[in-house]
């Protein structure tokens, strides 16, 4: 059965939002809401723009994923976090991690660590060390990393390197 010219405007719509960046299953969901596209169509116009490869979770994740790293500063609890919030299964957010490289992830979180000490000043002073933790906490970074870079500084500190 042939569909109405209404469906095909629909998905040429989505298309074209689809092209523009990548896209989670959520975002469509939202976008064909404010289209308001007909619930009948809906899972069959998600289905068309999956088997046509211009909507992918997987792809999503990844690119997600670099992105708030490399634009945003965020670290990986903070992308989990969001990700989650766009219902993208915890797999494919584990699988996005491995494309990222660790020693870039941790060259920005030394890079916005270096930033916030010359705002915060000395970090020798616990008070100014507490700032510089809960900053990169809240940008989403890994305990256990923040405290590797934290002693790195005081070390360089230290010893002048």
């Amino acid at each position: 059965m042939d569909k109405p010219d209404k469906y095909w405007n629909f998905v040429l719509q989505l298309k074209r939002y689809c092209n523009y960046q990548e896209r989670c299953t959520a975002e469509i969901n939202r976008k064909m809401f404010q289209l308001d596209v007909p619930v009948e169509w809906q899972s069959e116009i998600l289905d068309y723009l999956i088997e046509n490869n211009l909507l992918n979770e997987k792809r999503f994740a990844i690119s997600y994923s670099i992105g708030k790293i490399r634009n945003n500063y965020w670290g990986k609890q903070k992308i989990l976090a969001s990700l989650k919030q766009k219902k993208i299964d915890t797999s494919l957010i584990n699988e996005a991690f491995k494309f990222v490289d660790d020693e870039e992830y941790l060259s920005i979180l030394r890079h916005i660590m270096n930033i916030k000490i010359g705002k915060i000043g000395d970090i020798s002073i616990d008070k100014n060390k507490k700032k510089l933790l809960n900053y990169a906490l809240q940008k989403g970074f890994e305990s256990s990393l923040i405290w590797q870079v934290i002693k790195e500084i005081e070390l360089n500190n230290k010893y002048g390197n």
